[in-house]
């Protein structure tokens, strides 16, 4: 069984020259850096343009790299030409679609399976509806369960600040409170504020409850 994921930058056509510039290169090395630490089967690359995908095989990851991009695009700002005093984010359209893959060619644009097509035609659905996380899998009870859980999780995840998100990030690596706050130069007790602030234990709770229904995916 693959994990297939496929996702869009929101609204990328407001992004100048200049700023798309300066952007990619911080997310294609954030990019490289997950594909590196899980040893993706296909590592990421942007399509498209605004457009990025991945394919790998250990299912309890989907939500786990979803969530990590989603605190990449929350800490990553770019100049808001409206205003100089304000910064604007960037946010992503994710679909990830949990199934089997049957050719795989030398890049993910020449393969096929049911993973790519569930995550590449629920992105496209994804652009009319007010969703921005869908996790599609070959059962169709743990598909309505997900469809309610995630719209939920989404609310959480769009009331991350940037410091909220930075600090998820590397909690979501695994990493301490005590190493959270040496990477981020802050107090150990700044780290727990943010944490709280960023819901991190109804995250955590989800994310545990993810791995529970990935491990029914694999033994059926």
């Amino acid at each position: 069984m693959y994990v297939a994921l496929t996702g869009d930058l929101i609204d990328s056509n407001k992004l100048n020259k200049e700023n798309r510039a300066n952007l990619f290169p911080i997310l294609q090395h954030e990019l490289d850096h997950i594909s590196q630490k899980y040893d993706l089967h296909f590592p990421f690359e942007f399509i498209r343009g605004d457009g990025f995908q991945c394919l790998f095989t250990d299912i309890d990851l989907a939500l786990n790299i979803a969530l990590q991009l989603k605190t990449i695009f929350k800490k990553t700002s770019y100049p808001n030409e409206s205003n100089d005093d304000q910064f604007s984010h960037i946010d992503a359209r994710i679909s990830i679609g949990v199934g089997s893959i049957d050719f795989l060619h030398h890049t993910l644009a020449l393969s096929d399976g049911q993973a790519l097509q569930l995550s590449g035609r629920n992105l496209e659905k994804m652009k009319q509806l007010d969703q921005k996380l869908i996790i599609h899998t070959p059962n169709k009870h743990i598909n309505r369960e997900l469809k309610t859980e995630l719209k939920l999780l989404e609310t959480i995840i769009d009331r991350w600040t940037k410091n909220a998100a930075e600090t998820v990030y590397y909690l979501l690596q695994g990493f301490t409170e005590a190493k959270t706050a040496k990477k981020l130069n802050i107090s150990q007790s700044a780290v727990n504020q943010r944490k709280k602030a960023a819901n991190w234990d109804a995250t955590q709770m989800m994310l545990n409850h993810f791995n529970h229904l990935a491990n029914k995916l694999k033994t059926e």
